[in-house]
């Protein structure tokens, strides 16, 4: 039996985690295993291969045995929250890597300082133009951050916080995922996106979105500090959206696309590109996602209803702003089966005390937030 990767799961109520998993998981050429991102060193014994991703954080840094798997093991997409991870064992693990490739050059210049080889590579969340196809223009502002709503009077907006994913589905990887993959065909369907969020942005950017950084010249973001974004804010300048594209593409030609080739153990280029999925269809969306992982310890809970509850709750929690009625709503979602019934039956969420005022807001478009 050939050992499968594991790659860490976040279980945060950050949606921005679970973004950047996604692409990870529909790139790697074999299934994967899912452990607890938090608790890697616990889980040491059960890992023979590790692809390490994203933001790690929340770890006891306390003493592990590295020495079964670093060998086995890559670093793609990596950004470092606490030194701590270039000390001890978790320092002689990223040494004895085959291969670390840092998400921003902030991450790349403290690996280098710490004496271990590393490369940038950009951030995975760059792939979603390869991976999806489909986008649209639905005629309505996505925005991330609510002090940014008075200034879009006028507009058609849905509001989402993007860490505040629901407690009922946090520990269940199957809502998750649906979860998310709704979240995205909210971005790659809007008009524009204004946000502070990298895993927002990104997206967005590679779906062909316009969008708006508005504190892009901030030293802090809404999730940590604005070196997250070094080596990466050329893409969210403010310009045409063809443009900022263009500079994604500069990244993932001269390096993302290179570190995948590099480490070796992801699907051909062409292989993504010919079997992208429509980013209408969530349903397909998810089961092609859930096709990637070994869900054997991961779910006790249906993967039909899973979706069901994890595509419905991101609609739940979305707020929208200057939509009159549900005809007004864009098409994508009025075409989405899950969503109407989830709006016209009032018992499918307890939650949902008065659906016209949680599902969409009534109203005249510009009154006051």
């Amino acid at each position: 039996m050939v050992d499968m990767h594991h790659i860490c799961y976040p279980f945060t109520r950050n949606i921005g985690d679970d973004v950047q998993n996604i692409p990870l998981m529909l790139t790697v050429a074999s299934k994967v295993k899912l452990i607890p991102r938090e608790s890697i060193e616990q889980n040491v014994n059960n890992i023979k291969k590790l692809m390490l991703h994203g933001w790690i954080s929340r770890n006891s840094f306390g003493t592990f045995n590295y020495s079964s798997f670093a060998s086995n093991s890559a670093s793609l997409s990596i950004h470092i929250a606490d030194q701590r991870h270039l000390e001890g064992n978790w320092k002689d693990f990223f040494a004895n890597c085959q291969h670390v490739y840092t998400r921003d050059l902030y991450t790349l210049e403290l690996m280098r300082s710490a004496g271990i080889k590393a490369k940038f590579s950009g951030c995975l969340t760059m792939l979603y133009g390869d991976l999806f196809n489909g986008a649209s223009d639905q005629g309505y502002i996505l925005c991330t951050e609510r002090k940014y709503l008075n200034k879009l009077k006028g507009h058609r907006v849905i509001y989402h916080d993007p860490t505040n994913t629901p407690r009922y589905i946090q520990f269940n990887t199957a809502m998750r995922i649906a979860f998310t993959l709704a979240w995205i065909s909210v971005i790659a369907n809007a008009s524009m996106v204004v946000s502070d969020r990298l895993h927002t942005l990104m997206p967005a950017v590679s779906l062909g979105k316009r969008v708006i950084f508005p504190n892009i010249e901030g030293q802090s973001q809404p999730t940590g500090p604005i070196c997250r974004f070094s080596g990466l804010k050329e893409i969210f300048m403010p310009r045409k959206a063809l443009e900022n594209r263009l500079a994604l593409k500069n990244i993932l030609e001269n390096y993302m696309y290179k570190a995948m080739e590099e480490i070796g153990i992801f699907r051909e280029l062409g292989e993504l590109r010919s079997s992208s999925s429509p980013i209408s269809d969530c349903k397909a969306a998810y089961e092609k996602v859930i096709a990637a992982i070994d869900m054997t310890e991961n779910s006790s809970q249906p993967l039909e209803q899973a979706y069901h509850i994890g595509h419905r709750m991101l609609f739940d929690t979305v707020t929208f702003l200057g939509f009159r009625s549900f005809d007004c709503l864009p098409l994508f979602m009025k075409e989405d089966q899950t969503l109407v019934e989830s709006i016209t039956d009032p018992l499918i969420s307890s939650s949902i005390k008065n659906r016209d005022r949680d599902i969409y807001w009534i109203g005249e478009p510009g009154s006051k937030f």
